[in-house]
């Protein structure tokens, strides 16, 4: 697995928060991997999805990462729940 770059992402909307964005290149596929605290979330392309066939651009123009950053706020409740529930 490659790593093609890493960059810091800083909301807008205080409440959600900062997180990692790195970008691989890893068997045929761009793996772009957010990572806030202890939860992460994995988005996967084909190279052939991708109009400019390296992956950059798509850490540029990621439009939808206050999505991305509003579905840490459930994984890291899911977390404390299964922590709350452990023998």
């Amino acid at each position: 697995m490659r790593n093609l770059g890493e960059i810091f992402h800083s909301s807008a909307n205080a409440s959600l928060g900062t997180c990692k964005i790195s970008l691989f290149a890893w068997n045929g596929k761009f793996l772009v991997k957010f990572e806030q605290g202890l939860v992460e979330q994995t988005l996967k392309f084909e190279d052939l999805e991708l109009p400019d066939g390296n992956g950059m651009e798509l850490l540029a123009e990621l439009t939808h990462i206050d999505k991305v950053l509003g579905g840490f706020a459930a994984l890291h409740r899911l977390r404390e729940d299964f922590l709350e529930s452990a023998p």
